[in-house]
């Protein structure tokens, strides 16, 4: 499986899959797992607003405990889009053992 981290300006905004569909799926840290993202497809295939740089389970873990893919109260909309979204895979099934080593705090 691809793992990639989408950047904008520098800055990590995402922590991203290319699942076996080859749908992109954003990490999402309220549900520990990759959600389908409609507007990351688009991005990826069609907008490329976000560069995608391939990365591996080490690094993509590393990503996540520094709070890529943690989404605040202001982005409810978004956190319910992806939690509604057709396709979702587990943390295990894309970052394979190191998956354990995610941090998973409880924010509010």
């Amino acid at each position: 499986m691809r793992i990639m981290r989408a950047t904008s300006g520098g800055e990590v905004a995402w922590v991203a899959c290319m699942g076996p569909n080859k749908w992109v799926h954003g990490y999402l840290a309220q549900t520990n797992q990759f959600h389908y993202s409609h507007a990351l497809d688009d991005d990826y295939y069609w907008e490329m607003d976000f560069e995608y740089v391939d990365i591996d389970p080490a690094e993509a873990v590393s990503l996540i405990n520094a709070g890529a893919g943690r989404l605040d109260d202001s982005k409810s909309w978004v956190v319910e889009r992806l939690v509604a979204s057709e396709s979702i895979l587990s943390a295990e099934e894309v970052l394979g053992e190191a998956a354990a080593d995610i941090h998973r705090e409880v924010s509010s």
